[in-house]
């Protein structure tokens, strides 16, 4: 959902639209429409009122307003984030929103960054299987974060490792998982830093996402019910992405190395077969007893990367129990 954003005050030309919270009769929370005025109830208790403010919004089909904040709640960067995470709906335009915020144009301008990069964000975790294989999610997120980088002025450096390299580097998981699959698994690994004498050194946040872009259980398959979603099995990756993106896009951004491992976890005359044993370079046997759970295999070879420098960062990362995230 693209969107530009205004100061509410002298913002003309929108419908006005308020939040009122405390009326606990009314349900789930409905919009009334008076003219240009536009009021959103919410009840009280409501945990994430700006959100729930958002979809009453766009189920309503109104995604051009100016938000006149209610007196005694807080509205800050934070809380327009929420309104928008809301407002991300079936009936989102394609065309661009208009937004008038009561913030001033620091805050506006906080947010219009941060919510492009949310807006990234969820189209790819949306984005279907067929669009999006595990290259696919490897080059679209070094060609985002890279992007972000340079125009902050930021050092990056990545690598997509795939093919033969796979078996080469010792990504065991990677080639188990992804075997069963005509579309190739991958490792992204990236890197930004502050300035390129700090590529290839510890970093400061190790960000490890799983990037399963379907994931039909394998020969353990999943029923019909637990598969129809399984194109957002990849949002370990992408969200991960996110926040590096995030990271890099604020002042003092911390030297930041991120991997990802995508694949498919398909069945196929090449997949892996339940009570096959993997044979992990640090010595480690592990026995597949279901090859529905392929997330901890390919999550692993992040920790085993067959590359010193990279291996030996998030060990430390892990290690030191610096800011380091699973998903």
């Amino acid at each position: 959902m693209k969107a530009e954003f205004y100061e509410s005050v002298g913002a003309s030309g929108l419908p006005q639209a308020v939040l009122e919270v405390g009326r606990p009769a009314l349900g789930k929370g409905r919009v009334e429409k008076d003219g240009a005025r536009v009021r959103a109830f919410v009840d009280h208790g409501e945990p994430r009122p700006w959100q729930r403010l958002g979809r009453l919004l766009g189920e309503e089909g109104i995604f051009s307003f100016a938000l006149d904040a209610p007196k005694g709640m807080a509205f800050g960067k934070d809380q327009a984030l929420c309104l928008l995470q809301g407002m991300r709906v079936a009936k989102a335009p394609k065309e661009t929103c208009r937004i008038a915020l009561p913030l001033g144009e620091g805050e506006l301008s906080a947010v219009a960054q941060e919510w492009a990069i949310l807006d990234w964000a969820r189209d790819l975790a949306n984005r279907g299987a067929s669009a999006c294989r595990p290259q696919d999610l490897a080059r679209a997120v070094a060609s985002a974060l890279g992007a972000i980088a340079e125009g902050y002025g930021l050092a990056a450096r990545s690598e997509i490792i795939m093919g033969d390299d796979l078996r080469l580097k010792g990504l065991t998981g990677l080639c188990a998982v992804g075997g069963g699959s005509a579309h190739g698994p991958c490792m992204l690994v990236m890197e930004v830093a502050a300035g390129q004498d700090l590529l290839g050194t510890p970093p400061e946040v190790a960000l490890v996402g799983k990037g399963i872009t379907f994931d039909s259980g394998g020969y353990d398959l999943k029923t019909a019910a637990f598969m129809d979603t399984m194109r957002t099995d990849k949002c370990g990756a992408v969200y991960l992405a996110a926040v590096a993106m995030l990271l890099a896009s604020r002042q003092g951004c911390p030297h930041l190395l991120l991997c990802l491992p995508c694949a498919e976890n398909l069945a196929g005359p090449m997949a892996m077969l339940p009570g096959d044993i993997l044979n992990y370079p640090n010595g480690l046997a592990v026995e597949v007893g279901n090859t529905d759970a392929e997330g901890r295999l390919v999550l692993a070879d992040a920790l085993l990367l067959d590359d010193v420098e990279t291996m030996n960062a998030i060990r430390k990362a892990v290690d030191e129990i610096d800011p380091t995230i699973f998903i």
